[in-house]
């Protein structure tokens, strides 16, 4: 169903709006909501935000905060109409996940032009629906709008500026009991440092690994609850120490985790999460030979 035929309703309540403009400058605002639906609301702004610009969205009168993006922007006499997109409906059972184009592209965030050419290039031939072997549409219409956003200057740097929004936190999959503090939870630890230290070396040739700073953040675990699990893959020879001290996946730990991909949820979801540019969402993908284990009761063994 097209998305501007979804029912809306009338309101008239302040929002409080901020978004980036072109040149990197975060910008905050009161606007005055007009009419909402599931996946959008239009509002009345003094200031023009330019198309394609990601804002974020709050209102304390129905509960509303969520990111969007502008698809209309429309001038009056002396203000502005805006319409604007959730990025995810909000009361969808299966919301819109927000897609890291980066990680989507397996490419640096400070990749240049000719370098997401050039991946895109080559991914969109790979995906292309015309093609009989390897097309696939959705994954070819969600390529073309990371390349349609990196390569435009001003909405890439809207982009990045709701993709540092969203990234600030742990990533969500750290917070399934799977991590559990203490013996129950160590195995996964590891496999969670491993598969994080894979997706950083495939995406970044220039930074390969990832500081023990880095690692707390990314999976809300004190470093001192890190120590043992980095002493035992460097002890095994999954990981090293590289440049600036930071730690380095090895070909020993590449091997260990792709032979024991299909088995473990864990390094399923973060592997495909990272190779889809989901690994920021809640909804993961699920490795169907984990899915089909914890079904009978019988963990997938990993050690």
């Amino acid at each position: 169903m097209d998305k501007r035929k979804k029912p809306r309703r009338a309101i008239n309540f302040p929002v409080e709006i901020s978004w980036c403009d072109g040149r990197g400058h975060t910008h905050t605002g009161t606007a005055r909501a007009l009419d909402l639906s599931d996946t959008g609301i239009r509002i009345e702004s003094s200031v023009r935000i330019e198309r394609w610009t990601h804002v974020h969205v709050r209102a304390a009168q129905c509960g509303l905060k969520t990111n969007a993006i502008v698809r209309h922007s429309i001038r009056q006499e002396t203000t502005y109409l805006l319409g604007l997109e959730f990025e995810a409906a909000i009361d969808s059972e299966h919301p819109k996940a927000f897609v890291d184009y980066y990680e989507l592209l397996q490419i640096s965030p400070n990749a240049e032009l000719e370098t997401i050419r050039r991946v895109y290039k080559l991914l969109a031939a790979r995906v292309n629906p015309d093609n009989p072997r390897t097309g696939d549409d959705e994954r070819f219409r969600i390529i073309k709008d990371a390349f349609d956003t990196l390569s435009d200057p001003d909405r890439r740097a809207a982009y990045d500026a709701s993709r540092e929004q969203r990234t600030q936190g742990p990533l969500p999959i750290f917070e399934l009991a799977d991590f559990a503090l203490g013996v129950d939870g160590e195995t996964n630890r590891r496999i969670g440092i491993l598969c994080l230290l894979y997706n950083q070396r495939r995406a970044s040739e220039d930074k390969p690994g990832l500081s023990i700073m880095d690692l707390e953040k990314l999976m809300a675990f004190p470093r001192e609850h890190l120590a043992f699990a980095v002493w035992y893959l460097k002890s095994k020879n999954f990981v090293t120490t590289g440049e600036s001290s930071d730690i380095v996946v090895t070909s020993e730990g590449v091997d260990y985790l792709e032979a024991h991909l299909p088995a473990n949820r864990v390094a399923y979801q973060l592997l495909k999460g990272a190779e889809t540019g989901t690994m920021h969402c809640r909804v993961a993908p699920e490795s169907p030979v984990a899915a089909k284990s914890e079904k009978s009761g019988v963990a997938p063994c990993v050690h």
